[in-house]
């Protein structure tokens, strides 16, 4: 498995300086006025994280437009204090929302499994060149190595990536 190789880390090398002096350049431009310098770098962090797995930046925002599902997923819901009050539940309206958001998440992982899948059957052979984490867990899925025995299937890479 070759998932955080030196030579693997390495290969990022150019989208973490592609990614941080886009970072320097969104701090230039806001020169004089007040910054929010937390969410700057949390954002080009994510950045950064997101192109090494993903591979391009369109997922990036796709993830960024479900910014309030943090609120959902990390909240708090009554209900879950008092488990066998049902009438919380379908008060709250908690339980549909997550629901929502996890089926959002999971359409927009599909996807990304769906587009690898299809490069890696137009691409040629033994092209490896440009591979993110996306594509080295689809090779691991299809490859017939001495790792027989752990099967790996697309929800686990979505587990692994998100």
């Amino acid at each position: 498995m070759e998932l955080f190789t030196q030579k693997r880390v390495s290969s990022f090398q150019p989208i973490r300086e592609e990614e941080l002096t886009n970072l320097i350049q969104r701090i230039d431009s806001q020169q004089g006025s007040s910054i929010n310098i937390t969410q700057l770098v949390v954002s080009s962090t994510f950045a950064i994280i997101a192109r090494a797995v993903f591979g391009n930046k369109c997922k990036v925002q796709e993830f960024e437009s479900l910014e309030n599902g943090e609120s959902i997923a990390g909240g708090f819901d009554l209900a879950e204090l008092f488990p066998s009050a049902k009438w919380l539940q379908r008060v709250s309206g908690y339980r549909p929302k997550l629901e929502r958001f996890h089926r959002q998440i999971d359409q927009i992982l599909e996807n990304i499994i769906i587009e690898h899948k299809e490069a890696k059957s137009k691409a040629k052979e033994g092209q490896g060149k440009g591979e993110d984490l996306v594509d080295v867990l689809l090779n691991f899925q299809g490859s017939n190595d001495s790792y027989q025995d752990i099967c790996l299937t697309d929800n686990n890479i979505k587990a692994i990536i998100l």
